[in-house]
């Protein structure tokens, strides 16, 4: 009988998708017995928000989570070539190599190759559930964990923390026509400790205006954002708001938003501030 594939995954998209590939693919291949690596992560083009580009997996990872899992094999142990490899360019998407609607293993078995190379495959395989709660264990690169450990040097013992969407590409992607003002959530959302500084999570939050804000942050007390002047990619930017999130008090942001969905399972809350003010 011929040894199955090494399933070689290729984590695509927005940093909360990668996580979505990461905890899919563990799942899968802990459930049908396959060897698995992780290959690539996806930056995210500064010229244009909605491109990605590969970069090496533990740019923006830390490989160390996934030496628990048996079947795990470091990257560089693996002799892919265009030869024994499927997608080996990953020019495909996991969508476009398999059928949705039929049985993912036997597809996967009857490639006849050793490598294949998955990737945006939290989009094929959705049928898993997370008892670990693996996002909540994902760490950063060394890099990401280094700025993480001199941020928190700074960062009050307790914090509240808000995540907030305003960007056009994501009021336009979910029809949102009266985005909420961050001014409202900072003076009237409820949190339970209202006393703690607030850390803010947003894109560009040096260059909001009045649509998002009545007066500039820097008049507002107790307001924790981190420095511009870092000069990093969109998503190690937000995996540095993510570990942030992570150890704050409490957490609030976008229903829509994926980032906010991972946070609020972290802290097994369901916050979100467009719901709270929509039912006022």
């Amino acid at each position: 009988m011929e040894e199955p594939p090494i399933l070689i995954f290729d984590t695509y998209a927005g940093l909360c998708n990668q996580m979505f590939d990461i905890r899919a693919g563990i799942q899968f291949c802990k459930e049908h017995c396959y060897m698995f690596s992780f290959r690539n992560a996806s930056f995210r083009n500064p010229k244009n928000l909605t491109k990605w580009f590969d970069v090496p997996f533990e740019q923006l990872f830390d490989t160390n989570f996934f030496e628990k899992f048996s079947n795990y094999i470091p990257i560089y142990s693996l002799q892919m070539n265009k030869d024994n490899t499927l997608n080996y360019d990953s020019s495909k998407k996991a969508l476009e190599l398999f059928n949705e609607e039929e049985d993912l293993e036997k597809q996967i078995n009857k490639t006849k190759k050793k490598y294949i190379i998955l990737k945006q495959f939290w989009s094929l395989y959705k049928n898993y559930q997370d008892p670990e709660n693996i996002y909540h264990q994902l760490m950063p690169c060394k890099k990401i964990q280094t700025l993480f450990h001199k941020m928190q040097i700074t960062l009050p013992e307790k914090y509240n923390y808000i995540h907030y969407r305003y960007e056009e590409d994501f009021n336009q992607h979910f029809k949102i026509n009266n985005p909420t003002k961050l001014t409202q959530i900072i003076d009237k959302y409820p949190f339970q400790e209202k006393e703690y500084p607030i850390y803010i999570a947003a894109s560009n939050i040096q260059h909001l205006g009045k649509k998002q804000l009545q007066k500039p942050l820097s008049q507002y007390k107790n307001i924790i954002l981190k420095q511009e002047t870092l000069q990093l990619n969109f998503e190690e930017a937000a995996f540095l708001d993510f570990m942030i999130g992570k150890h704050a008090q409490e957490i609030v942001g976008h229903e829509k938003s994926s980032f906010t969905l991972l946070l609020n399972s972290a802290h097994q809350s369901n916050n979100h501030y467009n719901k709270y003010f929509e039912e006022k």
